[in-house]
């Protein structure tokens, strides 16, 4: 039989419906392999690590020490109530002393945060 012949015999067998069907099952895979792999990716890294420190009952206990200890109040600017605590340097990271540590509001650290990445990332 000659592939033109074959090929007309199948020609009305093909379904439009079925066939975004198994491309709808194909992606679906796809995303499920995607996200299976970022997850795994995430889990294997140190934002993960510091993610669940920052979850720990350690943390928390030493973010309430620093806060007691500035009096709640931002270190920057003095005049709001502090809710962050900043981390003046990563040498420690993990058992950091608490002079490692600044209590800081949500403004002036996300400021200072953003200073900090202009200062590395762009060059004057």
């Amino acid at each position: 039989m000659k592939s033109k012949d074959y090929s007309e015999q199948i020609r009305g067998e093909f379904n439009q419906w079925r066939f975004d069907e198994w491309k709808a099952v194909k992606s679906e895979e796809g995303n499920s392999i995607y996200e299976s792999l970022r997850l795994s990716n995430y889990k294997n890294s140190n934002a993960y690590k510091y993610h669940q420190y920052l979850n720990s009952d350690e943390w928390k206990a030493r973010r309430l020490l620093v806060l007691d200890r500035d009096n709640n109040l931002c270190q920057s600017c003095k005049n709001e109530k502090a809710e962050d605590i900043h981390h003046l340097s990563y040498e420690n990271l993990y058992n950091e002393p608490l002079d490692d540590l600044q209590a800081l509001c949500r403004e002036c650290h996300i400021n200072l945060h953003r200073k900090e990445f202009l200062d590395k990332h762009i060059k004057n």
